[in-house]
């Protein structure tokens, strides 16, 4: 069951003084204000903010820290809260800036945290076997393919430019 953003922001209003609590706030406005409770393996703070019961077990209901400080700072839950100090555990509102998918790609495309070439967890190639690649027109797909444990058309993809793009 998926829980409305309205009945997530209506759940974190109400326990905005149980919120707060767990954030670490600074005397200076405008530094980071960090969660204190716990964080997912991504860094993200997480709110319980309610719960429900689904088959016969009780289920947490749970918003992002940084989304709560948001609800809370500005009364609403955009598509995207993006943090403007890149720190996950941040929840000050001066940090925090409604956004969409697009912004967020673009965040973390100009923040160097894209899974591209051997970040991408699914790389079969490393950087050397693509410069490899690349550096070496005059041998046929199927002998690098061969050489490389690959298929041919993972080489086309490469020659062509639409696979590892950000090799040259």
């Amino acid at each position: 069951m998926e829980i409305s953003n309205e009945i997530k922001i209506d759940l974190v209003k109400t326990r905005a003084k149980s919120f707060w609590s767990k954030v670490k706030h600074l005397d200076d406005e405008d530094a980071c204000w960090t969660w204190q409770s716990y964080r997912s393996s991504d860094g993200y703070g997480h709110f319980t903010v309610g719960r429900y019961e689904r088959n016969d077990r009780n289920t947490n209901i749970k918003v992002r820290a940084h989304q709560a400080a948001f609800i809370l700072s500005f009364g609403y839950l955009p598509a995207v809260v993006r943090h403007l100090c890149d720190n996950p555990p941040c929840c000050n509102p001066k940090h925090l800036i409604a956004g969409n998918h697009a912004s967020n790609v673009a965040d973390r495309v100009s923040r160097n945290r894209s899974a591209i070439a051997e970040k991408n967890g699914r790389a079969k190639l490393s950087v050397e076997q693509v410069l490899y690649i690349k550096k070496n027109p005059e041998k046929s797909a199927e002998a690098l393919a061969r050489e490389c444990g690959v298929t041919r058309r993972a080489i086309s993809l490469i020659r062509s430019g639409k696979n590892w793009r950000s090799v040259s």
